[in-house]
């Protein structure tokens, strides 16, 4: 079982995740999990012929393997392409997988389940080294041919990259099919579709389809190799070169090079494929030919790493449960859970290491039970590596934790006196078989070798190891003693593999699944005899077999059938059939044959420097706007730089509101724990006095319209504690002045001047030295549409002192919090709260209203140096998407039902917020409710509001509309 290789195409999903509100004063506190520098890396280029190779002098013994593997990639490709890259390509590698999570080329965080990328922006790789060589030479391989992709779809320019939209299927299938990346388990899931009739139109391949966007886009790729040759493929890239690679621009490019139209072509594809595998549906058996099915049938999640309970009656196992990875207790008599062990969100570690959930399949188990059944071990991610647990498996709850130093770590056994625990872990770029004292935690390295080895499992006796080795490309079964691990034994030959071994309860047999017949079935050895018997011969697959019974005759197992892994269980009393293993001599068996690649390329010195260059480039433009349900119109520009390595980063911000314009400017430096973050700004703003508000008898409105202008900088400091949760403190200098239009009426008897200007000596200019501290926690989940569960909050104070010379004092105080409630898989009600407290000689005034603050009331219409609001949200969906025969769509339609309240005053206001009178009017407090839609048009997402006030007594007769781009909150 491999992870697959997910390559993030940058510029696009940044669009999507573009904050396109403008930056206002009231939100400058910004929210987000934290990206943890928990290493620093001091980065070193080496020039290549075709490549920049980044590395860093902990890795500097892998540069000649990385070397040849890059340029032998290189120049297998460009063969293959006809094709040479217009530009160097820089090349970043990291040692470990917990290493490559930490970089700052992309700012979005890397799964991992993500075994590498490659961006459209700077044609950048970023690997890690955490594979196999054999592995490595696909990965970098795949990774490569994105490369190629950018350079001849999009001409290197990035400005292309951000308007196309390929689909995964063309991008990912290209980049599987160029590394003959087809592995058993992905002709698996193939075969099942094309069975159950499942394989789409290509233009109906979601763009979301995961998985899909690999293995079938490789289908669809060998499909064109085998029927038009290497020279049909090229032909077809190159068309695509010419007329673009949106879906409407495909399926031009399939009519001018394959002469058939986009139906023809899929059921030439389609008959293609039945040929291949519908033979299979009658020659290979189905689960239920061998036993019967645990799973319920309404039961709609996969269910992975079953391992039986001593007694037989429950299987633990890792599952779906409302949208989170849960461990789980399944009952064997009919399928239901019996106790979900993880509910909910934990404190304690950030979700489950889980195979093939959360992480890529690498072989074995993630959990395991002690011999009485109490407890359970499993592995958790807990900061920038993963921890051990051990949960009581009656309460539910953890009852010991190790943090462990090793990357990676995974398949976790439980010894039979439950003294110790097993695992697979990498250090140093190599993968090696571990043993963790649950007594005081430490940790010894059992296989130290050059293999990579998985799986650990224990003999029932506790005196026998038995794990998986990869050797030349397939894992095969190795076993030592615990008392000498340096003597190691091959039990199993071939090239094919062995996995997930697990032992009977007499120690004298091992049930594992193995692809020899190229498909996974169950199989089991005897130990004694080396006699091997085929216990199924299934159409799907069959996996993770565990004895039910002390005789080990009767099991549990996983297969996958109608794109489901599910459980089932079947007696082991008729035998497919069966062969003895015939041992080989040692040394031939530990015979590794090399990744040898076609040119040799050695590391020359003088092509290494000491330190990269910085260069920047710009890294992505970024332009919004809205309406507010007053008619002002709101833009919003960005320009972003970034250095090679993404540490350094630099932001010119424009936006204007009505004839106002602002500019920013922002250096973010990220290359240690603690960032740094340095603003300069000149912004000016609008809004509406309360007076306007409250007094609806007024001439002009032109005439209580305030103007602030802040003009000065930041530097901040922001230290993460974890993902969840950083500090941040700051220091700036602002020069604030607050001033009206000057044609305003000079008539002093005027009332509603006079008004103005009592009101106008609430806004205190002047000039401060603010000091801050900010809290920050957020542990939102999302789904493409926003998010949809957890909380976020940032508790901020601000203090300016009053030191003479003319700079003014003031304290700030507010909190923003926020709540996503799941209620079903595609709704949520959402809570927002903002509260701000100013005093002071000059105290700062808070101002919000119109767009996704107070809905039905004028932009910035609220402002006072005490306030506060809440959004009440119930967010729930309409329709998928919305195709238009002109060639864009409308995806992710969405409602939602509102409630605003909130209410701005002065400190020498008499503020009611309800009537005294009637304690079930408002009186200056405000509110109003609504619906909405929101959509995604291309990378933007749009809402139209609809919103009536109301003082609780009554509501406005007409709806208030307000159209905006941008994210929810």
């Amino acid at each position: 079982m491999r992870k697959k290789i997910i390559s993030l195409p940058l510029g696009r999903i940044l669009s999507f995740l573009l904050i396109l509100l403008l930056p206002l004063p009231l939100f400058g506190q910004r929210f987000g999990k934290n990206k943890v520098n928990y290493d620093t890396f001091e980065w070193r280029v080496y020039q290549s012929p075709h490549f920049d190779i980044y590395y860093y002098p902990e890795e500097e013994a892998f540069l000649d393997d990385v070397l040849n593997w890059a340029e032998n990639a290189y120049q297998y490709l460009n063969k293959r392409f006809n094709h040479k890259v217009s530009q160097r390509i820089p090349f970043i590698f990291y040692k470990t997988h917990g290493e490559f999570e930490q970089t700052h080329v992309t700012p979005l965080f890397l799964p991992e389940g993500v075994g590498a990328f490659a961006e459209p922006v700077q044609n950048r790789m970023v690997v890690p080294l955490d594979d196999p060589p054999e592995k490595m030479l696909k990965l970098i391989t795949h990774e490569l041919t994105h490369i190629f992709e950018f350079d001849i779809f999009f001409q290197s320019n990035f400005l292309n990259a951000m308007r196309s939209n390929p689909p995964g299927w063309l991008m990912e299938g290209l980049a599987e099919h160029m590394a003959d990346n087809l592995t058993h388990l992905d002709e698996m899931i193939v075969r099942d579709a094309v069975i159950n009739d499942l394989i789409p139109q290509l233009k109906y391949l979601h763009p979301r389809s995961g998985v899909a966007s690999y293995v079938i886009g490789q289908v669809i790729w060998d499909f064109i190799a085998s029927e038009y040759g290497d020279e049909g493929v090229r032909s077809f890239i190159w068309e695509l070169r010419k007329v673009g690679v949106n879906m409407d621009d495909i399926e031009k490019a399939i009519e001018a090079i394959f002469k058939l139209k986009p139906e023809e072509f899929y059921y030439e594809l389609r008959r293609h494929l039945r040929k291949k595998y519908l033979p299979f549906a009658v020659e290979k058996a189905e689960p239920m030919d061998y036993g019967k099915t645990v799973t319920p049938l309404e039961f709609r999640y996969p269910i992975f790493s079953p391992l039986s309970s001593p007694s037989g009656e429950l299987v633990a196992a890792l599952t779906i449960q409302k949208d989170d990875i849960d461990l789980v207790l399944i009952s064997v008599k009919d399928g239901s859970i019996f106790k979900n062990l993880t509910p909910g969100f934990s404190g304690s570690y950030e979700y489950i290491i889980g195979q093939q959930l959360t992480i890529g399949g690498q072989g074995g188990r993630d959990i395991s039970w002690s011999s009485d059944g109490k407890q359970i071990v499993f592995f958790g991610r807990k900061g920038n590596k993963r921890s051990l647990f051990l949960i009581d498996v009656t309460k539910g709850e953890i009852i010991r934790q190790f943090k462990l130093d090793i990357d990676q770590a995974v398949s976790p056994a439980i010894s039979p006196d439950g003294r110790k625990v097993l695992f697979s872990g990498s250090q140093d770029g190599i993968r090696d078989i571990f043993l963790i004292s649950m007594e005081d935690g430490t940790i010894e390295n059992l296989t130290q070798d050059s293999f990579f080895d998985y799986s650990p499992i224990w003999s029932p006796d506790g005196k026998t190891v038995v794990y998986l080795s990869s050797i030349n490309g397939y894992t095969k079964f190795f076993k030592f003693s615990i008392d000498k691990p340096e003597d190691k034994v091959q039990l199993t030959y071939g090239d094919y593999n062995d996995e997930e071994p697990i032992f009977t309860p007499d120690g004298k047999t091992l049930l594992y699944s193995s692809d020899e017949t190229g498909i996974y079935n169950i199989y089991a050895l005897e130990l004694d005899s080396g006699e091997v018997t085929q216990h199924t011969d299934i159409l799907g697959g069959a996996f993770s077999p565990t004895s039910l019974d002390q005789a080990g005759k009767k099991i549990a197992y996983t297969s996958f059938l109608k794109g489901m892994y599910k459980l089932y269980t079947m007696p082991l009393d008729k035998p497919i059939r069966s062969y003895k293993i015939e041992p080989i001599a040692e040394e031939e068996a530990l015979a590794v044959t090399q990744v040898k690649p076609t040119l040799t390329y050695t590391v020359e010195e003088e092509q290494k420097s000491k330190q990269a260059a910085y260069k920047f480039f710009v890294e992505n433009i970024n332009v919004g706007g809205g309406v507010s349900s007053d008619g002002t119109l709101l833009s919003f520009t960005m320009i972003s730089f970034a250095d090679m390595l993404g540490d350094h980063r630099f932001q010119l911000i424009f936006n204007t509101v009505r004839s106002y314009r602002n500019i920013g400017f922002t250096y973010l430096n990220q290359q240690s724990r603690l960032n740094y973050r340095l603003e300069v700004f000149d912004y000016k703003y609008y809004f509406l006095s309360p007076f306007y508000l409250y007094q609806q008898e007024v001439r002009n409105r032109v005439l209580e319209t305030l103007i602030l202008e802040q003009i000065g900088g930041n530097l901040f400091f922001s230290y993460p504690l974890d993902k969840f949760h950083r500090a941040e403190f700051s220091v700036g200098y602002i020069d604030r002045t607050y001033d009206t239009p000057s044609y305003l009426s000079a008539k002093t008897s005027d009332p509603s001047y006079q008004n103005l200007q009592r009101l106008k000596s609430r806004f205190i200019s002047g000039k401060f030295v603010p000091l801050g501290f900010s809290f920050i926690g957020d542990t939102t989940l999302y789904k493409f549409f926003g998010p949809f569960s957890g909380k976020r909050y940032n508790f901020s104070i601000t203090y300016s002192p009053d030191i003479g010379e003319g700079l003014m004092g003031f304290t700030n105080i507010s909190l923003d919090f926020r709540n996503y409630i799941r209620l079903t898989s595609g709704a949520l009600f959402a809570f927002r709260f903002f509260g701000g407290y100013s005093t002071g000689e000059a105290p700062n005034v808070y101002f919000f209203g119109g767009t996704n603050t107070m809905r039905g009331f004028d932009y910035y219409s609220f402002s006072g140096n005490r306030a506060f609001f809440a959004n009440a949200e119930l967010r729930f969906p309409l329709v998928d998407e919305i195709r238009f025969p002109v060639g864009f769509s409308l995806r992710g339609i969405r409602g939602v039902l509102f409630c605003d309240i909130g209410a701005a005053w002065f400190h020498d206001e008499n503020f009611q917020f309800l009537d005294p009178d009637d304690q079930y009017r408002l009186k200056d407090g405000r509110c109003s409710v609504g619906v909405g839609v929101n959509f995604f048009f291309g990378p933007l997402e749009l809402h139209f509001d609809f919103a009536r006030p109301t003082d609780f007594k009554s509501i406005a007769p007409n709806w208030r509309t307000s159209f905006w781009i941008g994210n929810k909150f």
